[in-house]
């Protein structure tokens, strides 16, 4: 963590460094090292950076072009890095300039990053993760979920993360219409998954998630019910806590 905030500091230094190439290599180790924070929902060493001295960096790196070229990094990576850029700046035109390149990865990224953006979310203001267009990208997300590297897993536990995101994504959603229930009991699996990976790293306090009453009763009517498509996620979901 001590060297991610060494390099993450360089942030706000690159208004003051004059040549082009010194420059691209500060903005360049500075967002590498804090996307390979982001994207694994660690704690991000932004909190004793100047939020000012930040936006006047991410002001010169706006003008000179550096934020629209992160192809360097993985879209996943990229993105986790510039939402929390966003969130740790004053409100203005450079904190709204990199929340639209967010909203942009958001809906147009791939089910990886779409599943990285939507576990922050949940983890913050909850409030973009709302409406028909981000549910039905939440439920492709589950149904890839094999080929997303473990960020749906991710995004399934972090839906368990607080009371109202439990009543909106799973809760309500086990006693309402088949796809509703499908994605409710799909949401429980992946989260029992991440668990489990979570439990290798001897990480056991995830699974006190499970124990929520409005999680435990969704987790009784899901197994309870006569779809497969619906019980069938759910019955693996206890497999796998059982079997760890």
């Amino acid at each position: 963590m001590r060297e991610a905030k060494a390099h993450i500091d360089g942030l706000i230094q690159i208004h003051r460094v004059d040549d082009d190439v010194a420059r691209l290599g500060v903005w360049r180790q500075s967002v590498a090292a804090l996307a390979a924070e982001a994207v694994d929902l660690r704690p991000v060493p932004l909190e004793g950076i100047d939020p000012h001295e930040l936006e006047a960096g991410l002001r010169a790196a706006l003008s000179h072009g550096l934020v629209d070229d992160l192809d360097w990094l993985s879209p996943p990576h990229a993105a986790a890095a510039l939402y929390e850029l966003a969130g740790a700046l004053p409100m203005g035109d450079v904190r709204r300039e990199l929340g639209r390149r967010v909203l942009r990865y958001l809906h147009e990224g791939g089910a990886e990053t779409f599943a990285i953006l939507a576990a922050q979310l949940s983890l913050g203001s909850r409030r973009g993760l709302s409406g028909p267009a981000v549910r039905a990208r939440v439920a492709l997300t589950m149904d890839v979920a094999a080929i997303t590297h473990g960020r749906a897993e991710v995004l399934a536990l972090s839906l368990l993360s607080h009371p109202d995101l439990v009543r909106e994504w799973v809760s309500a959603p086990s006693m309402g219409a088949l796809p509703s229930r499908r994605l409710a009991a799909q949401i429980l699996e992946c989260a029992a998954l991440q668990v489990v990976r979570r439990r290798a790293r001897e990480d056991d306090q995830t699974a006190a998630v499970f124990d929520q009453p409005d999680v435990a009763a969704a987790w009784q009517r899901l197994l309870s019910d006569r779809e497969p498509l619906v019980w069938r996620h759910v019955a693996i979901a206890r497999g796998v806590l059982a079997a760890a």
